[in-house]
């Protein structure tokens, strides 16, 4: 895994991968049983816990009681994240504001924000004992964390303090909850959308705000919308494998594929409707650009090799590519590279197995209480915090992250502020698919569907043999951690 020492937001999610080396050091932590086999659908939203399961958990988190404090002795309470210490950077600042807006409400707390933290460092103090009090998760650190026992469930806390889960977003209480129970609070969600440039749109001759129908018309618009200069590609149209998380775990739910069965022990992705989709994204790339490498390669020449793993968030604002299914921090590299960009945003058309359906993935980042930590009480009030409206808005104010929180969300200082965040508001809600397989090896799953990618990007078989060799792969994870 690799790692730098100031990550922002979106270089966290796009590391934050458990990988082999991780599963083997939770297994270590111990903390319990497993829990049961995920019953969510997979490559869907997965179903969040019920008032019945809120009240009746598998296994009850010990209630917090707040540290004493004696003169001016105070309780260190320590947040880890791997957002570096920017003040002015949305993830880094936010957190220290809160952590200091933490401290004013509980003058006995001292916040240690601990910023350089890895997640190999998460796994190492997990598995010696000694994790922080709280720290930030994404969707498939949550699902590996509390499948063994190495996060609090929140459900007692939740019900004791009469926490309206309402007051979130829809697809907070899924990337927030596992196995039917709540282990985590929200920092933000994220989702991914259509995004459009205007300028391309209008030199194309197309409507700029017309939603697509369907495929067909995807790929026809990308042909239009790329521009060439002699033997050279000045703006691509579209390349649906452009974005984060993988394509494939967005794109197969579009076209109404699950990765996995419905308990989250088959790969089940190896589809004639699995097959579609690959088929799709092939054609509209040698249509267009004359296949995936040219694409790769195009990449490559044109961004340095760190822009070229992420390669629309850098060119979509300089109007190198016309239109991206891409999240919604976008926002942030418009705001950087060109904030004079004129774009649109919208939902994705459903595939030829979805017509007439429209799609929008959503991922999340959330805080989650290590079952170890030696002050929960406090971690369980800073979580709070972070997932209030008071929170929320510190969560958004230095950067475009929206906050889980629906009232925070809406504010007026910050919706009437940030770059298209009146539009990107109702996409919170319309959020659709979990990109995330809902399995305690998520991670490893994501890994597989990565280099399923790469070999896509190669040429290095058939849709049929891309699909199948990746599901025996997922299948064998399976299997193996199963028995494990």
């Amino acid at each position: 895994m690799r790692f730098s020492k100031a990550l922002n937001r979106r270089e966290f999610l796009k590391l934050s991968v458990v990988g082999v080396a991780g599963t083997a050091l939770l297994a270590a932590c111990g903390g319990g049983a497993p829990a049961a086999a995920p019953t969510a659908a997979q490559g869907g939203a997965q179903a969040a816990p019920t008032e019945a399961a809120a009240a009746a958990p598998t296994a009850a988190a010990p209630e917090p009681t707040k540290a004493a404090v004696s003169g001016t002795q105070k309780v260190t309470v320590s947040l880890w994240h791997p957002w570096g210490n920017n003040p002015d950077e949305g993830g880094a600042g936010p957190n220290i504001d809160l952590c200091a807006l933490f401290e004013k409400q509980h003058p006995e707390v001292k916040m240690e924000n601990v910023f350089d933290a890895t997640w190999d460092k998460y796994l190492t103090a997990i598995a010696g004992g000694t994790p922080p009090d709280t720290f930030v998760l994404s969707d498939d650190q949550v699902y590996s964390l509390a499948d063994r026992g190495a996060i609090m469930n929140l459900d007692p806390l939740i019900e004791r303090d009469k926490l309206d889960m309402n007051a979130f977003f829809p697809c907070v209480k899924w990337q927030t909850s596992y196995n039917g129970h709540y282990y985590a609070l929200t920092h933000h969600p994220g989702v991914n959308i259509q995004w459009r440039g205007a300028t391309a749109f209008k030199e194309a001759g197309l409507d700029l705000t017309k939603p697509f129908a369907n495929w067909n018309d995807v790929a026809q618009a990308a042909k239009a919308l790329t521009k060439k200069e002699g033997d050279r590609f000045t703006r691509l149209g579209f390349s649906p494998t452009w974005g984060w998380p993988n394509w494939l775990s967005m794109f197969l739910p579009m076209n109404g594929v699950s990765i996995l069965s419905e308990d989250g022990r088959k790969a089940t992705f190896a589809t004639p409707e699995g097959i579609a989709v690959i088929d799709w994204a092939m054609k509209l790339l040698e249509d267009c650009y004359g296949g995936p490498q040219q694409v790769l390669a195009w990449a490559q020449s044109n961004l340095n090799a760190q822009q070229a793993g992420d390669p629309a968030y850098f060119v979509f604002p300089k109007d190198m590519i016309a239109m991206t299914f891409y999240g919604n921090w976008m926002c942030d590299s418009i705001k950087i590279n060109n904030p004079s960009f004129e774009s649109w945003v919208g939902t994705f058309p459903g595939g030829p197995a979805q017509q007439g359906k429209e799609f929008v993935a959503t991922e999340g980042t959330e805080m989650g209480i290590p079952t170890q930590a030696k002050h929960p009480d406090y971690a369980w009030e800073f979580n709070k915090l972070v997932a209030s409206e008071e929170g929320g808005y510190l969560v958004q104010a230095k950067g475009h992250d929206v906050s889980g929180n629906r009232k925070a969300a809406n504010d007026p200082r910050i919706v009437d502020t940030k770059y298209k965040r009146k539009e990107i508001l109702p996409m919170f809600e319309k959020a659709n698919i979990n990109p995330f397989p809902v399995s305690p090896i998520a991670a490893d799953i994501m890994a597989i569907l990565d280099r399923t990618n790469e070999a896509f990007m190669q040429k290095q078989g058939t849709a049929e043999q891309l699909l199948k060799n990746a599901a025996d792969e997922v299948q064998k994870a399976l299997d193996d951690h199963y028995k494990a």
